[in-house]
């Protein structure tokens, strides 16, 4: 039940709560700041996670999102793949779940 409520938030806090203008997160610092803090307040208010975890999840939104979706913050970008960028954001979920829950 847990990492259900867990994949929860992550949609919620990736894809529900994103208003248009993190559209711009590919473009601006401070809107990736405010994309990857809206995802990790998805688990403190919906999951209840500590605040080290709030911050292991801001900090891998905040360095995953630029590397991996063509972002003009960060010009290496070998994979502009939703896939791979959802794949490593799960990854680290379920990191979360098995060893710090």
């Amino acid at each position: 039940m847990v990492l259900l409520i867990l994949l929860a938030c992550h949609f919620l806090g990736d894809f529900g709560f994103r208003p248009q203008a993190f559209e711009e997160k590919d473009r601006s610092w401070t809107i990736l700041a405010l994309h990857a803090l809206t995802y990790a307040a998805a688990f403190v208010i919906f999951a209840k996670v500590s605040w080290l975890v709030a911050l292991i999840l801001f900090a891998s939104h905040f360095i995953i999102d630029p590397l991996l979706k063509g972002s003009e913050l960060i010009k290496w970008h070998p994979y502009d793949s939703v896939f791979v960028d959802q794949g490593l954001h799960l990854t680290v979920v379920a990191l979360i779940y098995f060893f710090l829950l």
